[in-house]
C-alpha cells in the first residue's frame, strides 16, 4: 500500500504501528508516523499510534506528549483520552 502511494496517511501510520511492533525498530517507525501526522495532522489514530511507540519503550513522558498535544488541538478525541488515560494508569 505505502509503496503504491507513499503519500496514503493510513498506510504510513499503519506501517509505522506494524514496524515497531513487529521488528522493534523505533527510529524506522516513528519516521513513517511521522510522514502521515505530517501529511494529515487530524489523523487521530497517527498519534495514538506515535504514543504506542514510546510507551513500547517505556518513554512516558514523550508518550503522553503525543497525545496531549492532539488532545490539546481535537477536545473532543475520545480515543486519544482513553489511550492517555491508559498510558497514565500504566506509569503509576
Amino acid at each position: 500500500m505505502v509503496t503504491l502511494n507513499p503519500k496514503h496517511v493510513q498506510g504510513l501510520s499503519n506501517l509505522g504501528y506494524l514496524t515497531m511492533m513487529i521488528n522493534s525498530d523505533a527510529t524506522t517507525s516513528l519516521n513513517y508516523i511521522n510522514q502521515a501526522i505530517a501529511l494529515d495532522p487530524d489523523y487521530e489514530q497517527a498519534h495514538i499510534n506515535k504514543a504506542a511507540v514510546y510507551a513500547s519503550q517505556s518513554r512516558w513522558y514523550e508518550a503522553t506528549e503525543a497525545l496531549e498535544f492532539f488532545i490539546k488541538h481535537h477536545p473532543n478525541a475520545k480515543k486519544s483520552k482513553t489511550t492517555l488515560r491508559k498510558i497514565e494508569q500504566a506509569v503509576k
